[in-house]
């Protein structure tokens, strides 16, 4: 995702001897990366509103005249969710 490139292209990492790899790719310049740490997603909402984003769309919705197909739903959600990360508003 957005987040994982932009910090392995600024991590300030420099392994011991001089390797070929981009200069802007910390995961390259070495033989292993271990990604440790918090990159869960922050979203603004309470559980309720995230669990009904999440759950697949009813029967209702998928009857009503302007259902545009699950792809379209899970975008729609999708954009709702980032939206309100937390993390983009930063």
């Amino acid at each position: 995702n957005a987040d994982a490139a932009r910090i392995n292209s600024q991590l300030p990492l420099r392994p011991a001897t001089p390797f070929p790899a981009s200069p802007n790719d910390a995961a390259a310049r070495f033989d292993a990366a271990i990604w440790m740490g918090d990159l869960n997603y922050r979203v603004d909402g309470n559980r309720a509103v995230v669990d009904s984003l999440l759950a697949p769309a009813d029967d209702k919705a998928m009857a009503a005249d302007d259902w545009k197909g699950s792809e379209a739903h899970w975008d729609a959600m999708r954009a709702v969710l980032l939206a309100n990360d937390q993390l983009r508003r930063q």
